[in-house]
């Protein structure tokens, strides 16, 4: 039968082996805000970009001018 230091030590552990893994967690988590942030910026620059109206920029699918005359 477990003494009660022993016991005691082995829920002292339990707890320290929890924290580290909460720790792990906070981080990762704070890892996937930061990369979530970067595809949103990254997903609004392209969009504003695609919406710009810009002169000299196509939507997509549309052919280049004078496409449809060089293969006819």
């Amino acid at each position: 039968m477990k003494t009660v230091s022993e016991q005691g030590e082995n829920i002292r552990s339990a707890m320290e082996e929890h924290d580290a893994g909460s720790k792990q967690i906070l981080a990762a988590i704070g890892e996937l805000n930061e990369a979530t942030q970067i595809v949103k910026d990254g997903s609004r620059y392209m969009f504003e970009g695609s919406t710009s109206g810009n002169p000299g920029e196509q939507e997509p699918g549309n052919s280049n001018p004078g496409d449809n005359d060089r293969d006819k």
